[in-house]
């Protein structure tokens, strides 16, 4: 498990037991996304393979907050 997957999972564990509910909802889609994309592939992604879905994901918010604002 790649650095950056084993502190989003650290992460998320402690956004839920802070009751942070909007973080750990992002976190575990960030991490479904990851772990399918790693099924799917047959190989574990490395760091900057998850950097990419981060930003991925950080496009498609801005994206949908955006059709919301209109």
């Amino acid at each position: 498990m790649s650095q950056l997957l084993a502190t989003l999972k650290k992460e998320v564990m402690l956004a839920r037991k802070n009751k942070d509910k909007a973080k750990s909802g992002v976190g575990l889609v960030l991490i479904g996304e990851v772990e399918t994309e790693a099924k799917r592939s047959g190989k574990e992604l490395g760091d900057q393979d998850i950097i990419a879905k981060i930003k991925k994901l950080i496009d498609s918010n801005r994206e949908m907050i955006a059709h919301t604002q209109d």
